[in-house]
């Protein structure tokens, strides 16, 4: 039930390559305006409300002498302006503390693994699709990541999910290949080239953090399915595990 075949390929499935670097990116932007649009925007939103459109439209009226009861002179007006440019203010206050946590967050450091096992520092929000990372204990996982391999010698680790779903259960994950396997891919890539390198067949992104359907092709009619036993999902956390390698599948907006 978890298994993608080559044969059954959804329209919308996607296909990862190890070791490979997609030009999507990691960088996640919650921000809701720009300097540009600020105004029209906080004010486009703030008089979709009915309480305030409800003032604006007696200020109008108020305006037009034959039926103001104020001698043509807007009184709610200012009461009005004053509760509008209050809010403003709080939601650019807002707006831009969701600027600098994305900030934060973007600039999040995790390590690169090359097809030679080098490791390189690189920032979360320049993760893309097919590249390795390792993973320590108590680090938090930087994308939506296929777990490779795990230091523990059963191939498993365990992961916290209570960003995710507030459980403090630790939930236990295994690996999508042996240590052997992952070495070989590695020299192959190095010998060959990245077209040589084991994929992954999976679905489309989306919001489900307790399906994951895939086949994870080694060779040539050579395929393993996986689920979400296997799937390191986004803001969980490393646990009781040294370190693990994994390959991220869904970075950016399109992590669950």
């Amino acid at each position: 039930a978890n298994v993608l075949g080559q044969n059954a390929m959804e329209e919308d499935a996607r296909v990862v390559r190890l070791f490979s670097s997609e030009r999507q990116r990691n960088h996640i932007q919650t921000n809701k305006y720009t300097w540009y649009n600020f105004l029209p925007k906080n004010l486009l939103e703030q008089f979709s409300q009915s309480g305030n459109l409800y003032f604006l439209m007696v200020a109008v009226g108020q305006l037009i002498p034959s039926i103001s009861n104020t001698q043509g002179k807007p009184a709610t007006l200012l009461p009005l302006s004053a509760v509008v440019s209050m809010q403003a203010v709080k939601d650019l206050f807002e707006d831009s503390a969701r600027v600098q946590s994305d900030k934060v967050e973007n600039n999040r450091t995790t390590i690169m693994v090359d097809s030679g096992l080098n490791e390189t520092a690189i920032a979360w929000g320049d993760v893309s699709p097919g590249m390795v990372l390792k993973v320590m204990d108590g680090e938090r996982i930087p994308a939506d990541c296929l777990l490779l391999v795990s230091s523990r010698p059963d191939g498993h680790c365990c992961v916290e999910t209570a960003n995710l779903d507030g459980e403090t259960n630790l939930k236990k994950k295994a690996a999508a290949m042996t240590s052997e396997e992952f070495h070989d891919a590695a020299w192959n890539c190095r010998r060959i080239g990245p077209g040589c390198s084991p994929s992954l067949l999976c679905e489309a992104p989306n919001g489900d953090l307790y399906s994951f359907k895939s086949s994870l092709c080694l060779a040539e009619e050579q395929s393993r399915g996986l689920g979400i036993g296997s799937l390191l999902l986004r803001g969980t956390s490393l646990q009781q595990t040294p370190w693990v390698y994994c390959m991220a599948v869904y970075v950016g907006k399109k992590t669950r």
